[in-house]
């Protein structure tokens, strides 16, 4: 089924961080990110692949949470 123009999803919304969400609020999103999921919600917010691919080096080590908890700290700051 396709879904007409005015009711499509856009990802180019989500790129921009309109609402002020604070670090605590990040930290409960990640709670519920799994490893394919922060990943995922990382491209669709626009974030690079390189990006991403350095979060998952740099922060591995603490799991998947703390992947996706640093994942949401760059797009806050970007």
């Amino acid at each position: 089924m396709v879904m007409p123009d005015s009711h499509a999803i856009s990802t180019d919304k989500h790129m921009t961080n309109n609402l002020k969400l604070s670090d605590n609020d990040l930290w409960q999103i990640s709670a519920q990110m799994n490893a394919i999921k922060w990943r995922a919600l990382g491209r669709t917010l626009g974030l690079d692949e390189d990006i991403l691919l350095n979060l998952e080096h740099a922060h591995k080590s603490g799991g998947v949470r703390e992947c996706a908890y640093q994942m949401l700290l760059e797009w806050k700051v970007n």
